[in-house]
């Protein structure tokens, strides 16, 4: 049963996924964002939250906990992620960390690079909306350059994005 419940759950996630490129928007990020840091939660998700880190100048470590109900604990993963600026959109190139469990270092393992592209809309310092970028999308990029003129060609096409995610800063700590 636990086996289905898995399957089921990991099926819904790539169902629900953003468009997965080998490539990011762009080779490096931008400027950091120092508003992004902190513990933020999805605006009707309260037991899930995500934290926030600065992982060097240009690059976020990004902390995903979501609640296992069956275990009463929190799975946790990991996922490194950098602004690109578009005509003054900024988007979020996200790609995750495997952590090796030989070691409680973290170790960035990885089978291959799949990003995860958002279009990111800072509204306060408490609230930022992300809006996936729709996985309908059937090109594929093997270099950053063309798949930055792609989202230039259709950055304001309404059905070029998924549905938005709103999230809140959490009070908690």
């Amino acid at each position: 049963m636990r086996n289905l419940l898995i399957a089921l759950v990991f099926l819904f996630i790539c169902t629900a996924c953003p468009y997965e490129s080998p490539v990011p928007i762009s080779s490096k990020g931008d400027k950091m964002m120092e508003s992004l840091l902190g513990k933020w939660q999805r605006e009707e998700d309260a037991q899930n939250y995500y934290i926030v880190e600065k992982q060097d100048d240009r690059n976020y470590k990004i902390i995903e906990n979501a609640f296992n109900e069956d275990e009463g604990t929190y799975d946790i993963s990991i996922y490194t992620g950098f602004i690109t600026d578009i005509k003054g959109t900024p988007f979020l190139n996200i790609k995750q960390y495997k952590v090796s469990p030989s070691s409680d270092d973290e170790i960035m393992i990885t089978g291959r690079d799949s990003y995860y592209l958002y279009k990111l809309n800072v509204i306060d310092e408490k609230t930022f909306q992300l809006y996936p970028l729709s996985n309908y999308i059937r090109e594929e990029f093997t270099k950053s350059q063309s798949l930055k003129k792609f989202v230039e060609q259709n950055m304001e096409l309404s059905f070029f994005y998924g549905e938005e995610e709103t999230f809140l800063r959490s009070t908690e700590e």
